[in-house]
């Protein structure tokens, strides 16, 4: 996810309400200002760059003869009587070439285009500064997405100017189409093992490498923009850090390809993260293929592969956002300000609808064809409801985060993303209704409409007839061996996944303390033995029965310790099936005393144990009266019975799978227990809320495609609500639960 570049604002239709007195100012464009031909669009237009500020805006070939006007020597009243007032009523044409020539002064104004060349500017650009420092403000206090800009890269991509030139080069893509074909071959051939391999991406440290893996491929992304703009003339001055929920993103400006008369330019300039972020996961999906099972290596490049190639293609690819994938669609259809355009137009339907306001919504440029007009509205009413998506899934997120500190920031995000423009729209609101603009008849009539709905669908409509919980597969017979005595792992005579006999040897650990001391007293012995022997030969009695007494104590330490070493084997109790994914780490590792080192559990003994919240108590019977669908991921949707309900509800997890370190959905923190000897095992982890757990048999038929550890969702008869209580039972159980995350952490 990146910004690549800015786009060009637009000449809007209309300035807002129009200031009479600009008629007699004298207007002159800034010197920084330049305005270009740009021929790749039908008809042409023009893209006027404010080289100061790096801003680019698009304008017709109207728009752009009356500017070029604006050189301080004549008014705007004097521009409009020069512009043709021919036709039927020459009268009525001048009247709105007044009115065009006006806006577009305004605009001017407003964006800082341009000044009035015998007036003071001083208080205009004032009011420029304030509004743009609280902006500033605003993108500061959002603390759910910051921008930082960090340096001006040009003189790194000057250094860089023939890499460009060969990563661009025909040739070099033609190579990337065969990378291309190569990977997507992997992947057919080996799409099950792809499929099956995000599971426990983010366990463990994973999420330590792959933050730092992300970081790099964000780098590549952005050094993609920024040699593609570089590579056909463009300037990149500035780059830096976007962090969108605390998850550092570079980006880089490229607004200068605006400038590029070739559409095509500018579509590879947005594609050109893509290309290389898409090119390093070709490479290591490619990679991942050849590497060993066993290998880190081979971890690594799979999960570079999955950011690469998914993350890039949902967020970048994504024409709904404002990312890559819109920069290309509206260069490739030549819709310039596509999302700025949508936006006006939703807003435009809103005010007419609710408050009688007509707004416009027409194209800034005085050739917008049929397709412009087809397209925005369909592209404004999407982009809409999926940015609100996004939104509120982003605001939910941060909610979660800290241990439901997060909810702080999810608020800060609300008012900044959503109550600030609201605050705003009732701002403009009664100011227009104060100029008699506001039909309020229309907007009460609209506003009743709505409610009426939204509560007729609250108390019509029924709520789903289903509800689902968390579930894993367990074993219902599993023991976990532990190290019975401190040692190092010297032999691992299994594999995890293995078949094992009673008696087996699973790990050999070796103690050289424990070995030194068995030795010393076999040594200990036989020199008593000897020493006895001695004594009895010269008839020492009494010190013969003192050194026989001295022996037995040493026979009975010698047989302790040796106990105690023949147990630095584990051995299996019982046949079974060995569990220990990190097994292949466990030669040469230090195993204190306790410590659990492998899972033994009896064949065939698999089971579906679901994790019910203690508030849905009521659901427990609806549950034991009526087979449950258990859904687990590429298994079919199997029917199971209930076998047993544990009558009290607990906070320990009825699998470490189902907690949210190993990638589960149940919140968790940490608990130390106390071992049997009274000093600490290792850490474990309770539930913030008590659960019931439930145990379902699993059939025959699916038991062999379900593995433990496996996790997924049973599917249960629900209480029928309407859907007005049930959204509201809904939301008062999410706030329960952050509440109760905040204030359970330690």
């Amino acid at each position: 996810m990146n910004i690549p570049h800015t786009p060009p604002d637009a000449v809007p239709p209309g300035a807002g309400s129009l200031d009479p007195a600009l008629l007699q100012a004298r207007l002159r464009l800034r010197t920084e200002v330049e305005i270009g031909h740009n021929p790749a669009k039908p008809g042409g237009t023009s893209v006027v760059e404010d080289r100061l500020r790096g801003k680019f805006f698009e304008i017709g070939n109207r728009e752009r003869n009356i500017i070029e006007q604006f050189d301080g020597t004549r008014t705007v009243a004097e521009i409009a009587s020069g512009l043709p007032a021919g036709g039927a009523d020459p009268a009525e044409l001048q009247a709105q070439n007044v009115q065009t020539v006006l806006s577009i002064a305004q605009w001017l104004i407003q964006q800082n285009l341009a000044v009035i060349a015998d007036g003071d500017n001083t208080t205009r650009l004032l009011n420029q500064f304030r509004v743009m420092e609280n902006q500033r403000t605003l993108a500061l206090i959002n603390v759910l997405c910051v921008k930082f800009t960090l340096l001006n890269p040009s003189h790194l991509l000057e250094k860089s100017r023939g890499l460009a030139q060969i990563l661009f080069h025909p040739l070099c893509a033609l190579a990337w189409c065969v990378l291309a074909l190569v990977a997507l071959g992997v992947c057919v051939g080996r799409w099950d093992e792809i499929a099956g391999g995000y599971a426990g991406i983010l366990s463990g440290y994973r999420w330590v490498w792959l933050l730092l893996a992300w970081v790099g491929l964000k780098v590549v992304h952005e050094s993609g923009h920024a040699l593609a703009c570089y590579r056909y003339g463009g300037r990149v001055t500035q780059a830096g850090v976007l962090l969108l929920l605390f998850t550092p993103m570079a980006w880089v400006d490229v607004s200068s390809c605006w400038k590029f008369n070739s559409r095509w330019q500018r579509i590879v300039v947005s594609f050109a993260g893509m290309y290389f972020e898409l090119a390093i996961a070709f490479a290591a999906i490619i990679a991942w293929s050849m590497l060993p099972a066993s290998s880190a290596v081979r971890d690594i490049c799979f999960n570079v592969f999955l950011m690469a190639s998914v993350t890039t293609v949902l967020f970048n690819a994504n024409p709904l956002m404002r990312f890559d994938g819109y920069f290309m669609l509206t260069d490739s259809i030549n819709i310039v300000n596509l999302y700025t355009k949508g936006q006006m137009w939703v807003r435009s339907l809103w005010s007419r609808i609710f408050f009688g306001i007509a707004l416009p919504t027409g194209s800034p440029q005085s050739n917008a064809g049929p397709t412009e007009r087809a397209m925005v509205p369909v592209y404004g009413i999407l982009a809409a409801v999926w940015r609100l998506l996004i939104g509120v899934s982003l605001i939910i997120a941060a909610s979660a985060m800290f241990y439901g500190a997060g909810i702080l920031l999810a608020l800060v995000a609300g008012v900044c993303w959503y109550g600030v423009p609201v605050a705003k729209s009732m701002t403009k609101m009664i100011a227009a209704a104060q100029s008699d603009s506001v039909n309020w008849r229309r907007f009460g009539t609209s506003l009743t409409v709505v409610l009426a709905v939204i509560a007729g669908c609250g108390w019509l409509l029924q709520s789903p007839a289903t509800q689902s919980a968390p579930a894993v597969v367990r074993l219902k017979d599993e023991r976990v061996m532990r190290a019975v005595q401190d040692g190092f792992v010297v032999n691992v005579c299994v594999r995890d996944g293995q078949a094992v006999v009673a008696g087996q040897p699973l790990v050999v650990l070796n103690n050289d303390e424990l070995l030194l001391t068995v030795r010393k007293l076999e040594f200990e012995l036989e020199a008593s033995r000897t020493t006895a022997r001695s004594l009895l030969e010269r008839r020492e009695l009494s010190r013969w029965q003192s050194e026989i007494d001295n022996q037995t104590k040493l026979q009975a330490q010698l047989l302790e310790h040796r106990t105690t070493l023949d147990q630095l084997t584990i051995r299996a109790p019982f046949d079974g099936i060995v569990f220990c994914r990190e097994i292949d780490s466990l030669p040469g590792r230090y195993i204190p005393q306790g410590q659990p080192v492998l899972t033994l559990a009896r064949n065939n003994s698999l089971e579906i144990v679901a994790s019910l919240d203690q508030d849905n108590s009521s659901a427990i019977a609806r549950v034991s009266a009526n087979p449950v669908k258990a859904v687990f991921s590429g298994v079919p949707v199997t029917l199971c019975n209930v076998s047993a309900i544990r009558p009290r509800a607990d906070i320990h997890p009825a699998h470490p799978a189902l907690c949210v370190p190993a990638g589960g959905p149940l919140a968790v923190r940490p608990k130390a227990q106390n071992s049997e000897d009274g000093g600490q095992r290792e850490s474990e982890f309770e539930l913030l809320s008590p659960r019931f757990n439930i145990e379902l048999q699993i059939p025959p038929a699916a038991s062999s495609q379900l593995a433990p550890g496996q996790t997924g969702r049973v599917i249960f008869a629900s209480q029928r609500h309407s859907l007005g209580v049930w959204g509201w039972i809904s939301l008062t159980d999410w706030i329960r639960s952050k509440f109760r995350l905040a204030t359970s952490a330690r």
